[in-house]
């Protein structure tokens, strides 16, 4: 499987997984990156391909093609986080949340919309819609909603646009 943008979710969902393993596991996980074509669950890639057909729509119309493939891997690297947090209970959210991958195609609908009004990218209003909004929507716990802040504030920032 080439990796493109109809792969970008679910690649970078198994990166988060592979990183962890190796976290816990102390092993190599190259070989289990060569065999990623292998270990691919067909409703992922029925999700994953009924996205990116979306997203790949989305990005060919975009005017601002350079901060929008910045801007998405990184809402997809967020989504994969947020989501595969769930995996260790309490200690990765204090309640159960029901992230799924609408939250990511609505997401990145509002990505493009907002760098198509502005001249700028909004920064600020970005991680306000998908940390307050879009995925802090589901988020009760006020410990997770920080967390969740957090985590696009690293993600999310002028430093990652390369232009």
């Amino acid at each position: 499987m080439a990796l493109t943008l109809a792969t970008l979710a679910l690649v970078s969902k198994r990166i988060a997984q592979f990183a962890h393993k190796r976290d816990n596991d102390g092993n190599d996980c190259a070989h289990e990156l060569l065999t990623l074509e292998d270990s691919l669950d067909c409703d992922d890639v029925f999700v994953v391909t009924e996205m990116s057909a979306n997203v790949q729509d989305t990005l060919e119309m975009c005017a601002r093609e350079a901060e929008f493939k910045s801007i998405l891997f990184s809402l997809c690297y967020f989504h994969a986080v947020v989501s595969e947090r769930r995996k260790f209970g309490p200690q990765g959210w204090n309640r159960k949340y029901p992230f799924n991958t609408g939250d990511l195609t609505i997401s990145v609908n509002v990505l493009y919309n907002y760098l198509e009004a502005n001249t700028k990218v909004p920064w600020e209003d970005l991680r306000y819609l998908f940390g307050e909004i879009m995925y802090g929507g589901h988020i009760t716990d006020d410990w997770d909603r920080r967390l969740c802040r957090t985590y696009l504030e690293e993600y999310m920032n002028p430093l990652m646009v390369c232009i």
